[in-house]
């Protein structure tokens, strides 16, 4: 949680580029997974969302102290920042905390490289899924939208990664990298994916 790794950027860029002008984000309800400095979340926060930050215990105090050096921004932005503790391996542990059925987006960075936690991972995403299915029971338009930035760290970690999404029936596409922030589009080794469930 002391390191701001370019996906991070990447991506809170993106969201501000893409995002902003239609106002989509704001007003929305945001989770971000594996949050480390906040920065993707500080970023949907000042865009005027209300947004958890989450992460293992050990890095909330870095993210609790960020969150609050940016308290000023988010506030005049009208957006909202929770930073609360998600272990991947529990996530309904922090359903007490974490409105999983009422989020709008799941974002996530640089998140796809142990290989050991890439089930945990998308256990999670099947989780916030499934959660979000009675959405469509509202008068939302749609399921939960996850979006993440993703660096090829080892091609081991991303064949699994992928194998895992087929497995519980998860779809992706590449975002066109022309729409990413024409200043931080990551020099196209940074992809940003979007994930939804599959139905036929």
């Amino acid at each position: 949680g002391l390191v701001i790794w370019d996906g991070s950027v990447v991506l809170g860029k993106y969201l501000e580029h893409s995002f902003q002008k239609n106002e989509e984000i704001k007003g929305s309800k945001i989770l971000e997974l594996g949050s480390g400095t906040g920065l993707v979340a500080i970023s949907a926060a000042c865009l005027g969302a209300e947004v958890w930050a989450t992460d293992l215990e050990y890095s909330l105090k870095n993210l609790r102290i960020n969150a609050r050096r940016n308290s000023n921004a988010i506030k005049n932005a009208g957006g909202t920042l929770h930073v609360e503790e998600l272990d991947w391996k529990n996530p309904k542990k922090s359903a007490k905390n974490i409105p999983f059925a009422d989020l709008d987006f799941v974002v996530a960075s640089d998140v796809i490289w142990v290989e050991w936690l890439i089930q945990p991972l998308v256990q999670t995403l099947d989780y916030i899924l499934s959660s979000s299915k009675r959405r469509k029971e509202t008068n939302h338009k749609r399921e939960t939208c996850i979006i993440l930035s993703h660096q090829t760290r080892s091609k081991a970690s991303d064949a699994k990664f992928f194998a895992e999404l087929r497995k519980l029936d998860m779809r992706w596409k590449e975002i066109n990298s022309e729409l990413h922030h024409p200043k931080f589009a990551g020099g196209g080794k940074i992809k940003i994916l979007k994930i939804d469930r599959h139905t036929s």
